[in-house]
C-alpha cells in the first residue's frame, strides 16, 4: 500500500448539511475538526507508506478513525460500522453521506503500521493546542492506574499445565513428524483437551498433578535439547517460556520435580512469568486489589482557566514502584519542552532522592512524603529520627538522653548514613522502651544524606501547613481523568498482548481524550465539579 499525495479536501456539501441539522448545539468532535481538521500534512505520515504500490486510504483520515474509535471504546469492526452510519463521522472523516466506508482489517494495518510513531501524533496534537492558547504545562499532576492484562489470572498449577499446552502446539505446528515420535501416550490426553484445575490446595492429587506435568516438562526440554534440529526447536519462543517457567516454580529433585517452596528462593513477583499468552504480564498487589498486568502513567495540566490535556503516559509492569517511574515522567517531558514547574503527585511518586533531583531541574513535586519504616514513627511518645541531634560536621548523632553514636557509616548505594550507639548504654538507658527493642545491638538509624535529610525535614512540616493543603487539593482531579479513559475508552483492560502493544493502547486513549477535552472546551462544556452527597451539602 502506497501513499497518494491527494488532500483530504472540505467537507462535503450534503454531509455538512447533514451533521448541522442534525447537531444544532454542535458536537465533540465536529468542533475538534473544524478547529485542527486542516492542521496536518503529508509529512506526518509519508514515513509510514512506500512511495509505490496500490494507493491506500488517506492515512490523517485513518488517523482520526483510530482516534474516534479510542474515543468511544470501539472495537475495529464496531468502529467501521460508525464509519458508514454516523454522522458525526462522516463529517469528522470528510465523506460523503453515502459513503460506505471501510474494511475494519483496514484500521488493524494502520495501527499496526503506525506503532511506536503514535508519539509524534501525540506531540502534533499537544504543539497545536500550544499555539492555539489551549496548553498551559506549568501546572501538571500524575497518578497510575492498574490495568487487566488480556489473559486471565492462573494459579500455579494452571500456569505450568498451560505453559505446557503451548509449547506443545507450537512444536505440533512447526515439527508434527518429531512430536509425534517423541510424545507418549497418555499427553494426548493430559494435555489435549480440557484440564480440571479444581483441587484443594491440601489434596494429594493437587500435588501428584503437579509432579507429573513438572517431569512431562523436563522430559519435553530433554527431548528438545537432544533433537536433530534442536537449535532451531530452542529458539521457539514457547520453548524458551517453558524453561524459563520449569526454572521459576519447579526444583527438580532426586525424588522427582515438586513445585518451589519458600526456602528454595523463588524469584519475586516482578521477575516471574504470571501467563505463558502474555510474558510481559506481572501478577501485582496495591492494599486489596490483586491482579495480573500493568499500569498506566497519566500526567495532565491542571492551569486555572484551560482544559485539563494529558501530557504523557507511560506504561509499567504492575508491579513497579511509582516513585521508579517518575524519573522517566520528568524526562519525557523536558525532552519534549512540556516540563512543569509544579508537579502534583501521591505518596507513592515522594522519593527523596527523585524529589531532590526534579528540584534542581526547575520541577517542584508536591505529594506527602512518607514516614520512616520504623515502629517508633509510628506510635505516639516514641523515639524517631528527628528526636536525635545530627552533627554533620563531626559525624556524630546523640540520642534523646544524651548518649553519642558510636559509629557512622556511609551508604552510597541508597544515599543514606547508618549511625549506630553503644549496645552497654542503650541496655541501660531508662528511656529504652521509648526507643529500642533491642537489648544487645544497641539502638541504628539509618538517615538519608545531609541535603536529603535536610529537604525532607523541611519538606515533612511544610506539608502540616494550611497552603501546602491548599496546593495540593489539585492532584485529586486525575482520578476524575481515570475514570473518563475506564469508563468512555475502556482503559481497565488490555486490548493486546505484550506491554509495547498495551502502551499503543494507552498512547491511542491519551490522543482520544484530548480530542474530546478540545472539542468540549471549544463548546464551552464547563469542567465538571466534584460530586457532593446531598447529605454532605447540608453542612454548608
Amino acid at each position: 500500500m502506497s501513499l497518494r499525495r491527494q488532500p483530504l479536501g472540505p467537507v462535503p456539501e450534503l454531509t455538512a448539511k447533514a451533521a448541522r441539522g442534525a447537531f444544532r448545539k454542535g458536537n465533540v468532535y465536529m468542533a475538534f475538526a473544524d478547529a485542527f481538521g486542516a492542521s496536518w500534512d503529508w509529512d506526518d505520515f509519508e514515513e509510514f507508506f512506500p512511495a509505490k504500490g496500490q494507493p491506500g486510504e488517506h492515512p490523517f483520515r485513518l488517523a482520526l478513525a483510530l482516534l474516534l474509535q479510542y474515543a468511544e471504546g470501539l472495537s475495529d469492526r464496531q468502529a467501521a460500522e460508525a464509519i458508514r452510519s454516523r454522522i458525526d463521522w462522516k463529517y469528522v472523516l470528510r465523506l460523503e453521506i453515502d459513503d460506505p466506508g471501510l474494511d475494519h482489517t483496514v484500521l488493524c494495518e494502520f495501527r499496526n503500521r503506525m506503532g511506536n510513531r503514535l508519539q509524534a501524533l501525540f506531540d502534533k496534537l499537544l504543539r497545536l493546542a500550544e499555539e492555539s492558547g489551549l496548553l498551559d504545562t506549568s501546572k501538571q499532576r500524575t497518578d497510575s492506574t492498574h490495568v487487566l492484562a488480556a489473559v486471565r489470572k492462573l494459579g500455579r498449577l494452571e500456569l505450568v499445565h498451560e505453559t505446557m499446552c503451548a509449547a506443545l502446539d507450537e512444536l505440533a505446528d512447526v515439527a508434527p513428524d518429531w512430536i509425534q515420535e517423541i510424545a507418549p501416550g497418555d499427553w494426548y490426553e493430559r494435555y489435549g483437551g480440557s484440564f480440571n484445575y479444581k483441587l484443594k490446595k491440601t489434596d494429594d492429587a493437587r500435588e501428584k498433578r503437579a509432579q507429573q506435568i513438572g517431569k512431562d516438562g523436563f522430559l519435553l526440554l530433554q527431548e528438545v535439547n537432544s533433537a536433530k534440529d534442536s537449535g532451531v526447536l530452542n529458539e521457539l519462543e514457547s520453548v524458551k517460556i517453558l524453561r524459563q517457567v520449569w526454572n521459576e516454580q519447579y526444583v527438580n529433585g532426586r525424588g522427582g520435580p515438586r513445585f518451589r517452596g519458600p526456602k528454595d528462593e523463588r524469584p519475586e513477583a516482578s521477575e516471574m512469568i504470571a501467563s505463558p499468552h502474555d510474558t510481559d504480564a506481572r501478577l501485582s498487589k496495591k492494599r486489596s486489589e490483586e491482579w495480573v498486568g500493568y499500569k498506566a502513567h497519566i500526567t495532565e495540566t491542571c492551569s486555572e482557566g484551560k482544559p485539563r490535556l494529558i501530557t504523557n503516559v507511560i506504561t509499567s509492569h504492575g508491579c513497579e514502584n511509582d516513585s521508579n517511574v517518575l524519573p522517566s515522567i520528568h524526562k519525557s517531558l523536558r525532552q519534549r519542552g512540556l516540563s512543569p514547574i509544579e508537579h502534583l503527585v501521591d505518596y507513592g511518586y515522594t522519593d527523596a532522592n527523585e524529589m531532590w533531583k526534579a528540584k534542581k531541574n526547575g520541577i517542584q513535586v508536591i505529594g506527602p512524603v512518607k514516614v520512616g519504616p520504623s515502629w517508633q514513627t509510628k506510635a505516639e511518645g516514641r523515639f524517631d529520627q528527628s528526636q536525635f541531634k545530627l552533627d554533620w560536621e563531626h559525624r556524630q548523632a546523640v540520642c534523646p538522653n544524651g548518649v553519642a553514636s558510636k559509629k557512622w557509616k556511609e551508604l552510597p548505594e541508597t544515599n543514606s548514613v547508618m549511625i549506630s550507639f553503644p549496645p552497654a548504654e542503650c541496655a541501660v538507658c531508662p528511656l529504652q522502651l521509648n526507643c529500642t527493642d533491642s537489648m544487645t545491638s544497641g539502638r541504628r538509624l539509618e538517615v538519608k544524606q545531609q541535603h536529603l535529610f535536610e529537604y525532607l525535614r523541611d519538606f515533612r512540616k511544610y506539608q502540616q501547613s494550611d497552603e501546602f493543603r491548599e496546593r495540593y487539593k489539585l492532584r485529586s482531579g486525575i482520578e476524575g481523568t481515570h475514570s473518563q479513559a475506564v469508563r468512555r475508552c475502556g482503559l481497565r483492560r488490555a486490548r493486546y498482548v505484550g506491554k509495547e502493544k498495551t502502551h499503543t493502547q494507552h498512547l491511542l486513549t491519551a490522543i482520544a481524550l484530548n480530542v474530546v477535552r478540545i472539542g468540549s472546551w471549544l463548546l464551552g462544556v464547563p469542567l465538571t465539579r466534584t460530586r457532593i452527597r446531598s447529605f454532605a451539602s447540608l453542612a454548608a
